[in-house]
């Protein structure tokens, strides 16, 4: 049956993975198939996991999001149309200085739906919004990609809300007075082992997901 639906989980935080590109890669390719096949629904663990255990225990928050997928896509209930969560949508504009780099990011939301700060107590409970002392390798920081002569160099970049509650700001120190926006390549958010989260939409509280995305 081609009009089946087909859930699937998204991998949670853990600190075992083999590298923070393997963990990303896998949660870009798993939302690749969310967004190109038909009758597809998804939920996310990336912000209820453990970091020393690849089954984490939160196994509720998990299964209601992925409930609210399948009752939304085949039964197209009112009550679940915000099961979807806030994802990187483009890079609107940015600006280098001598001094600092911002690159503005549009984020697609459900209607309704908003941007925040507020870390939902599953989140809470699970410590997805911390890094684990001595793991900041693993914790996917915000992040914004140069060219640098022949290098593609990674800075580690704050992230604030814009005030349309549906974009986001990164900002970094520039190294090299020198670099224009056309060096920019590329940004990231939560792409780590262990991604350290920031943003949750309001009211239904899913987790912004994580993304590496050219610029």
């Amino acid at each position: 049956n081609p009009n089946l639906w087909f859930g699937f989980v998204q991998i949670a935080g853990w600190g075992g993975y083999s590298n923070n590109d393997a963990a990303g890669d896998l949660r870009d390719a798993q939302m690749v198939a969310a967004t190109k096949l038909p009758a597809v629904g998804y939920s996310t663990a990336i912000d209820v996991g453990n970091f020393d255990d690849i089954h984490p225990k939160d196994k509720q928050t998990v299964a209601s999001r992925l409930a609210l997928s399948a009752l939304q896509m085949v039964y197209n209930l009112p009550q679940a149309q915000h099961w979807q969560c806030p994802q990187f949508a483009s890079v609107t504009s940015g600006t280098v200085t001598t001094s600092l780099i911002t690159v503005n990011i549009r984020i697609a939301l459900p209607t309704g739906d908003k941007l925040s700060t507020h870390v939902p107590r599953a989140a809470l409970a699970a410590g997805s919004n911390t890094c684990p002392t001595g793991k900041e390798a693993q914790c996917g920081y915000p992040t914004i990609y140069i060219k640098q002569g022949a290098s593609i160099v990674a800075l580690r970049a704050s992230a604030t809300m814009g005030t349309d509650g549906q974009s986001l700001v990164f900002t970094a120190a520039n190294p090299d007075p020198k670099l224009t926006t056309k060096d920019v390549v590329a940004t990231a958010y939560g792409r780590g082992n262990w991604p350290v989260l920031s943003f949750w939409s309001t009211p239904s509280e899913q987790p912004l997901l994580s993304w590496y995305a050219a610029a």
